[in-house]
Order: C-alpha cells, then sequence, then structure tokens
C-alpha cells in the first residue's frame, strides 16, 4: 500500500515530540500489561500541548490519528516505533550482556509490514541471549 510520506513524517515527530516529554513509557512487560494504553496516550497528548502552547487543528488531528490506529500511516509508525525499541534493546544487551527477553517477547504481534517483519527476524538472530 502507498503511504502519505508527509502524514508518517508528522506522525513520527508528534509521537517523538511527546516521548521526549513524558520518556517512552512502556505499557507492557512481556505479555503483562504495566499500563494502560489510554493513560500513556492522554499523557502524551498533554505534552505535546505544553510543547506548543496548544494545539492546531492539523497537529491535534495527526496525534489522534496515531493513538486511534486506524489508518495505514498510523499503524506503519507504530510498527516503526516498536522496531525502533527493539533495536534499543539488542544495543543495551549487546553493551551489557543483560537479557532483555520482555522487550522481545510480545513485540511481533505489531509487525504487519513485510519488510519490518525480515528487520525484526534478522535483528532477532544478532541476540546472544
Amino acid at each position: 500500500p502507498t503511504l502519505n510520506s508527509e502524514k508518517v513524517l508528522k506522525m513520527v515527530l508528534m509521537h517523538d515530540l511527546g516521548e521526549s516529554i513524558i520518556g517512552d513509557i512502556v505499557t507492557e512487560d512481556g505479555n503483562h500489561t504495566l499500563l494502560q494504553q489510554s493513560v500513556k496516550d492522554n499523557q502524551e497528548i498533554e505534552a505535546v500541548k505544553m510543547l506548543f502552547n496548544n494545539l492546531d487543528e492539523m497537529t491535534s488531528s495527526i496525534i489522534i490519528e496515531y493513538i486511534e490506529q486506524k489508518t495505514q500511516e498510523s499503524k506503519f509508525v507504530k510498527e516503526l516505533d516498536k522496531l525502533e525499541m527493539i533495536i534499543q534493546a539488542l544495543e543495551y544487551e549487546m553493551e551489557t550482556g543483560k537479557n532483555l527477553n520482555s522487550f522481545w517477547e510480545n513485540v511481533e504481534k505489531y509487525f504487519k509490514t513485510p519488510e519490518i517483519i525480515d528487520t525484526f527476524k534478522k535483528l532477532k538472530t544478532l541476540r546472544k541471549n
């Protein structure tokens, strides 16, 4: 499917800007829910509002679209976000020798795009755990 690359870029930026304030909050630990996704989503919206001292309609709609996960672009950005988390987990495992299975256990369910699935499989082969 063809994605609106401008929308994807805006969505990635808005999501990461929100996380720059609230942190990259982990809502799952393996198969256990640590925090309701809606709580994190609300914190992210409030953080972006704080950064921009309010939200215009376009910015607000981009964040809402990401949170609702109904469009191809929002689902793709979610996949990228989860893949980036796995890359960080792998780097940390390689640097410290610690096992971060809880990051790897539940993430595969988010991946639907063939290229991202392939990248995830390659990352898994780099693990020493």
